[in-house]
């Protein structure tokens, strides 16, 4: 959930924006045959 001033969010959101970005960070640092 989303407070007055936005900056607090859900655990749920939260470990789903964690995890999104280990996957970016992953894909970005491991070369694609």
């Amino acid at each position: 959930k989303v407070t007055n001033s936005g900056t607090e969010i859900s655990l749920e959101e939260a470990r789903e924006s964690w995890f999104c970005s280990i996957i970016a960070a992953g894909s970005l640092l491991t070369p694609i045959p």
